[in-house]
């Protein structure tokens, strides 16, 4: 079974697979040392970079832990607020 595989993709609360890219995509875009497009979903270009700092194919270029976390705090701050009406 393959790491992407259906049933080993992540699935969103709703059921619906966050990531719909076919086995092959996934394997060309690693062995080429690339990314897969952006998808639609991301709207944000924060957040998309976010994600790429996390997938840095050399790992010394990606984000620590601690980062992680703050940064993630910092985008669930910046929905609290937008949802609040600010």
């Amino acid at each position: 079974m393959s790491f992407v595989s259906l049933e080993s993709r992540p699935a969103t609360t709703s059921g619906a697979v966050r990531w719909k890219a076919p086995d092959i995509a996934v394997i060309y875009h690693l062995t080429h040392g690339t990314f897969l497009s952006r998808p639609e979903a991301f709207k944000c270009d924060e957040q998309w970079e976010f994600v790429r700092s996390l997938c840095a194919f050399n790992p010394s270029e990606r984000l620590g832990l601690a980062a992680a976390i703050e940064k993630l705090d910092l985008f669930a701050r910046h929905e609290q607020f937008n949802a609040a009406g600010g």
